[in-house]
């Protein structure tokens, strides 16, 4: 069975025609048959019915012609009721303002209905069939003839008739309903709509009933004046017994802007004028009769008739199409997007041509302004001053100039209209607001002085400002002078010299920087490079003859230098700190590390104070805050940055907070849950370069993450591009042997089945109301968690469970079949219970394991990773995705366990990479472990739909607010 949406006209108190839209019924044979229901966006979405952009435009239409709602559009101010729209019709105050409105409108209905052919009925009723009340759309217009015969005493005949160039017929044979009372016409011929241009429908009604009128001579130049003058010029005119007067001179050319609304263009329209009627360019007729009313009572009423000069006319047309203009349709273009400024720009061009030429250009008008026919210059130039640009920007006018900071409230508002002193508007050009649109929304105003802050020098690039090559920051590792250290030792590989060159670049030019590499690809040890540099060179300059604190620690290795400190803090998940400290004590022995981490920390600003590395995590920061503030820190490093993407936490908070000269963070991931933890990231490393957070959830969050504009993606882009360098396996280390993921798909035992359907039909219900209320949105989420547990193991929600799981059957038929092959194993489940499971299963078997999780201490944690890298024997690593998931080399595994997805498939992507990474020598297999017909399933699918942002800022398949109601709908349906 299918349907489709079908427009139709009701009749309103016998009164005029209303719009409305109906779902009808198709027949077999394709044929309009009954009315299911009223159409409306909200209704049809039942019917698989997606509107088109035409149709949604009719169905907004029709809501602004309801009754109800024209009642409440005219109602008066603080009134408690409001007349009917009947009474608004019949109040002859209030029914010339309503009727222009509606009718309006409904000349904007009928031409989207002709020109895109929709289906339209009259009157269609539930008991009728819509294909017996189906009007007709003409895309012919009608063309009205205006007849006046002289007869000396007795007044003067008037008739109007309607038809072609070439035949016309009375309006009292046809059954003829006029629509509207707006020039152009709409008329019922019958079921036929005609679009009537030059008369409006009130001219139609005298006719309906008789031939002719008869003016008296007494009511002949009154009733000229009032209902015919406007339209005669428009109409086909024959006069006859008046006074007759020739002309055939060409007066001018006029060129008027035009748009065509429905196309959303503007169109140049050449008008041909002569004295006492005009021609467009493309009317076919060679002449016109034109009528003369005197307004005193003695004058004679005189027939022009007006012959067109073919020649002087083709003279005009000939200068326009070898001017650069393309005609279409007797109209022309001035560029491919048909805009107006385009227009302007191409008039003011060529006015002084053009005018000699004979031509009289009109300004448009658009919502009551004149807009000028000048075009603009903006020229804007930048100096840098310290941590800032100061910009200066003038724009001309024709004759008036103004500054730049004139301009940024109207770039701000996107109002393209800017005022001049003789009351006309200059049409500011769209290119300006996509190219200066960014940089209002950043410069900030001190009085007649505009700044830019250092970090947003990509904005002056994109707006074009002069400036010496030197003052932006363009950062080429290419050109930058580094040469890795004796003291380094490691060999860097081509990218990783490169991404040392680059964070060395944002270095030294005082700006923050986040390496955003692919998981296992030696972010740290890139790191570690930059911060052996610092301490080589930046002190050298600060310090060239070293200092007594630095010469104190000269006892505790060889290699280290007189220097003082580098002072660099770096932040890190608190399973790190151990791998940070063997790769420094490795790579870079003669930097001087302390670990401040642990209850028997020092908390001494000495011992901060003389070190040149600082190790401490997330937690300790918080504690320790008030020392931290105390160290002028020459570095601040983030590892596994994504740790302070909630802006409203504490960790957070704390950490944007420490000043630093130099920040670095480091994320495979920058992107985890939403665009909002980009603008944690930036405001660690480059603060201010995305604004206010509100700002920028307005500028940019919403509507990338909602309406996927494009555009301000590529803003986005813009701004963030520079700070960010990622790197992906592919791309930099081929030789890594290959990764192959599968999704391994696991059949529920019995009665784990019927446990998970029967507490499924329970809560689903009961999920989607308390996610409604954000008050109860946490407990939504724990219903939604006992799902997952019992998708994996019903034990992991019932401690009483005696039954089976079939994925754990499956996991372990899968480890038995590995293990026996030689290979080692990690498994990773965001669930603790969940790797009990297995634990008590290689504990039954007696098969040594490593075991990682949020509680392990972190000597424990050191021991079990050494452990299982180095003893044969020790085939399985057991871990939770928050504590072994990030940061750690783990490349005897070439297996990877995946039992259960997590909803950020970047987790799963980091725990991955802990195998498959710089130093593995074997191919990665990659098992995620899914029960089938669970939420395990519509989890998989909702990754891959939120991956693809991510992808174009940086983050390795970042994951987007997967918590709103139509993901969770979507999750919990069948």
């Amino acid at each position: 069975m299918t349907f489709q949406i079908v427009f139709n006209l009701y009749p309103y108190q016998n009164v005029l025609l209303l719009p409305s839209a109906n779902v009808v019924q198709k027949s077999k044979d394709g044929q309009l048959s009954h009315l299911v229901q009223r159409a409306t966006t909200a209704t049809v979405g039942a019917y698989e019915l997606v509107p088109t952009e035409v149709e949604l435009r009719l169905l907004d239409l029709i809501d602004l012609l309801n009754p109800k709602a024209l009642e409440a559009k005219y109602k008066a101010p603080k009134a408690k009721t409001w007349p009917t729209l009947a009474q608004l019709l019949a109040d002859p105050a209030t029914k010339p303002i309503v009727e222009k409105f509606i009718f309006s409108k409904l000349d904007v209905f009928f031409s989207e209905i002709t020109q895109h052919q929709l289906p339209l009925t009259l009157d269609a009723e539930h008991k009728t069939l819509a294909k017996d009340v189906l009007l007709h759309c003409s895309e012919s217009e009608l063309i009205p003839h205006l007849f006046f015969k002289k007869n000396p005493g007795a007044g003067i005949e008037y008739r109007l008739r309607l038809g072609t160039e070439t035949e016309h017929w009375d309006i009292c044979e046809h059954d003829v309903s006029p629509l509207t009372n707006t020039d152009p016409a709409w008329i019922l011929d019958g079921h036929t709509l005609y679009r009537v241009p030059g008369i409006n429908g009130n001219m139609v009604k005298p006719f309906r009933q008789k031939e002719a009128v008869l003016i008296p001579p007494d009511k002949a130049r009154t009733y000229f004046r009032q209902f015919i003058a406007k339209s005669v010029r428009r109409s086909r005119v024959e006069a006859e017994g008046f006074r007759v007067e020739r002309a055939e001179h060409l007066r001018s050319t006029r060129l008027e802007a035009t748009e065509n609304v429905l196309e959303q263009q503007w169109l140049l329209k050449p008008v041909f004028e002569y004295d006492g009627a005009e021609f467009a360019y493309g009317d076919h007729r060679d002449r016109t009769t034109a009528l003369d009313v005197p307004p005193d009572e003695a004058g004679e009423i005189t027939v022009h008739l007006i012959c067109r000069d073919a020649a002087a006319e083709q003279e005009r047309i000939d200068l326009l199409n070898n001017m650069g203009l393309k005609q279409s349709d007797h109209l022309y273009t001035a560029d491919t997007e048909n805009r107006l400024d385009g227009l302007l720009r191409w008039l003011a061009q060529h006015r002084a041509a053009l005018e000699a030429a004979g031509f009289r250009l009109v300004a448009p008008q658009i919502e009551g302004k004149t807009i000028s026919l000048t075009t603009g210059e903006l020229s804007l130039r930048s100096e840098a001053a310290g941590d800032w640009f100061d910009v200066q920007g003038q724009i001309q006018v024709g004759t008036y100039t103004f500054s730049f900071q004139r301009l940024i409230p109207h770039l701000l508002r996107r109002d393209p209209y800017f005022p001049l002193p003789d009351d006309t508007f200059f049409l500011i050009p769209e290119e300006w607001f996509a190219r200066y649109s960014d940089l209002a929304t950043s410069i900030q105003a001190q009085g007649d002085a505009l700044r830019l802050p250092k970090a947003l020098y990509t904005l002056l690039q994109g707006a074009e400002v002069e400036s010496t090559a030197d003052e932006w920051p363009v950062i080429d590792p290419q050109q930058i002078d580094y040469h890795p250290s004796e003291n380094l030792k490691a060999s860097l590989r081509p990218y990783q010299l490169a991404g040392v060159k680059w964070l060395i670049g944002h270095c030294q030019h005082g700006l923050g920087a986040c390496l955003a590499d692919d998981m296992g690809l030696g972010k740290t040890l890139q790191t570690i490079a930059t911060l052996l540099w610092a301490k080589e060179n930046l002190l050298a300059k600060d310090d060239p003859e070293g200092s007594s604190a630095a010469g104190q620690l000269d006892i505790f290795s060889a290699h280290r230098t007189a220097l003082r400190p580098l002072s660099a803090l770096v932040i890190l998940p608190a399973s790190l700190v151990f791998n940070w400290q063997r790769e420094l004590a490795q790579f870079a022995p003669s930097l001087f590390v302390y670990a401040h981490v642990g209850p028997n920390r020092q908390k001494h600003l000495s011992t901060l104070s003389t070190h040149d590395v600082v190790l401490t995590t997330y937690h300790t920061a918080r504690q320790d805050l008030a020392l931290l503030e105390k160290v002028g820190w020459k570095f601040i490093v983030l590892d596994e940055s994504q740790q302070i993407k909630n802006r409203e936490s504490d960790i957070s908070k704390v950490v944007r907070g420490l000043h630093g000269q130099h920040k670095i963070s480091l994320s495979g991931t920058p992107i985890e849950n939403s665009l909002a933890d980009l603008w944690t990231q930036m405001e660690f490393i480059n603060p201010a370069t995305l604004g206010s957070y509100p700002a920028f959830r307005e500028q940019f969050q919403t509507p990338i993450e909602r309406q996927s504009d494009e555009r301000a993606k590529a803003r986005l882009f813009n701004r963030v591009q520079p700070f960010f360098l990622r790197r992906t396996k592919e791309e930099v280390a081929p030789e890594l042997p290959p990764l192959s993921t599968q999704v391994f798909y696991c059949e529920m035992a019995e009665a784990q089945r019927k446990r998970y359907e029967g507490v499924k039909s329970a809560v689903r219900n009961e999920i989607l109301a308390l996610f409604d209320d954000p008050k109860t949105r946490f407990q939504a989420l724990q219903a939604l968690l006992r799902l997952r547990q019992l998708a994996c193991h019903p034990v992991l929600a019932d401690g009483a469970y005696e039954g089976a799981s079939g994925k754990t059957e499956d996991v372990l038929a899968q480890w038995d079949l590995v293990r026996r092959a030689g290979h080692k194993v990690l498994f990773f489940s965001a669930f603790e219970q969940h790797l009990q499971v297995f634990k008590r299963a290689l504990e039954t078997e007696k098969t040594p394991f490593a075991w990682l999780t949020g509680d392990t201490p972190m000597p424990e944690r050191a021991r079990a990773v050494e452990h299982f890298q180095t003893d044969s024997r020790v085939q399985a690593f057991l871990m939770t995705l928050g504590a072994g998931g990030v940061g750690l080399n783990l490349t005897a595994a070439d297996y990877v366990f995946i039992l259960d997805p997590w909803w950020n498939p970047a987790k799963e992507d980091q725990a991955i990479a802990r195998a498959h990474r710089i130093g593995q020598a074997h191919p990665v297999t990659a098992l995620r472990f899914i029960a089938r017909d669970t939420v395990e399933e519509k989890i998989i699918l909702l990754q891959e739909r939120k991956r693809q942002l991510g992808r174009d800022l940086f983050a390795a398949g970042a994951e987007f607010p997967l918590w709103n109601r139509e993901d969770l709908e979507m999750v919990l349906g069948d």
